[in-house]
């Protein structure tokens, strides 16, 4: 029998704070519309409310090419969470 652990802290309206086995992640967003990053990626999940209906994309999925010249360095894990909260406070802000 496996066991598993998750946990979620509620950070502020919106916000919360992942912990798992794997790592933690932290997902901004509203009912519907959610913003996930963490040890495994980013991913951007939409749903209907109530339907049981959603959709989930995982951001930069696609296969990496290695390249001889030195590629740009990627945006820092606390950078990326920064801006994802911005735009999802700032959508909730415009859509209340």
């Amino acid at each position: 029998m496996a066991f598993r652990f998750y946990r979620r802290i509620k950070i502020a309206p919106g916000i919360s704070l992942n912990l798992s086995k794997r790592g933690a992640s932290m997902s901004a967003g509203v009912k519907g519309a959610r913003v996930t990053t963490g040890t495994s990626g980013t991913r951007v999940s939409a749903s209907v409310p109530g339907t049981g209906l959603g959709v989930t994309h995982k951001v930069g999925a696609g296969r990496k090419r290695k390249t001889q010249a030195a590629a740009a360095p990627e945006a820092p894990l606390w950078l990326k969470i920064t801006v994802y909260i911005i735009i999802i406070f700032g959508l909730w802000l415009w859509f209340r």
